[in-house]
């Protein structure tokens, strides 16, 4: 009976490299509905006709969906992006567990210095700047802009509401910023070999336990996005 490992490998391989192909395709479209986005709200608190959105009068409500709109799509951004880099991961960690020992072999682009350059070059850092201009600059901007051109974010409503959606934004922004930072850190690691081995003589068992660290982290964001949040939703009333 012939083996199936060849077959086997190559079957994994090739799933795999679909999966990252698809997945960025995925994941660049919620950057391109997150700028699209923006410009809707843009025209639509400032009565701009942009062809595909439009509004009689400015609405200044809608301002308020900036940022919650940002955070939102940049929640799906980051978790396509990081399905991105464990399946180039799981890639890199199959070339090199089934290399022989002992020999020359080919390094697979996905843990080549070649992409290792894309992480120390400094690629990386003007990607994790674009990033945060389109989930956070463009919110601050179309906010900053309401409330300079207009002398006040909302003039026609309360400023107990004015208050309630910037502590709403704050919140949000704190949100997009740690994520993109989550996202910039995972991404150090491009080029390199995982040390979880693909190659194993047992099934790995579920692991759900968090750090000290992460559990620290987690709950600082969390309370902090909370009482901005609360705090927003307590100057609404």
């Amino acid at each position: 009976m012939p083996d199936p490992a060849p077959d086997l490998r190559k079957e994994y391989f090739e799933t795999a490299r679909e999966e990252i192909l698809w997945r960025i395709g995925h994941r660049d479209q919620w950057l391109k509905i997150q700028l699209l986005a923006q410009i809707a709200i843009f025209g639509l608190a400032n009565g701009v006709d942009f062809g595909f959105v439009k509004s009689g009068s400015p609405i200044d409500l809608a301002v308020a969906f900036a940022f919650p709109t940002s955070l939102v799509l940049a929640i799906f951004y980051v978790v396509e992006d990081r399905l991105i880099g464990l399946a180039g991961a799981y890639l890199g960690a199959l070339a090199h567990d089934l290399s022989p020992a002992g020999a020359d072999f080919l390094l697979p682009f996905d843990a080549s210095p070649q992409l290792r350059r894309y992480a120390e070059e400094g690629t990386l850092l003007v990607r994790l700047f674009g990033q945060v201009l389109a989930f956070a600059g463009l919110p601050v901007a179309i906010v900053t802009l309401g409330a300079v051109h207009k002398a006040g974010v909302y003039p026609g409503l309360n400023p107990g509401f004015n208050s309630g959606v910037l502590l709403i934004s704050f919140g949000c922004a704190l949100f997009v910023v740690i994520l993109l930072a989550w996202s910039f850190l995972h991404r150090r690691t491009a080029g390199t070999v995982d040390e979880n081995k693909v190659l194993v003589d047992s099934w790995p068992k579920a692991e759900t336990r968090l750090s000290q660290l992460q559990r620290v982290v987690f709950i600082i964001v969390i309370l902090v996005g909370l009482v901005s949040v609360a705090g927003g939703l307590w100057a609404l009333r």
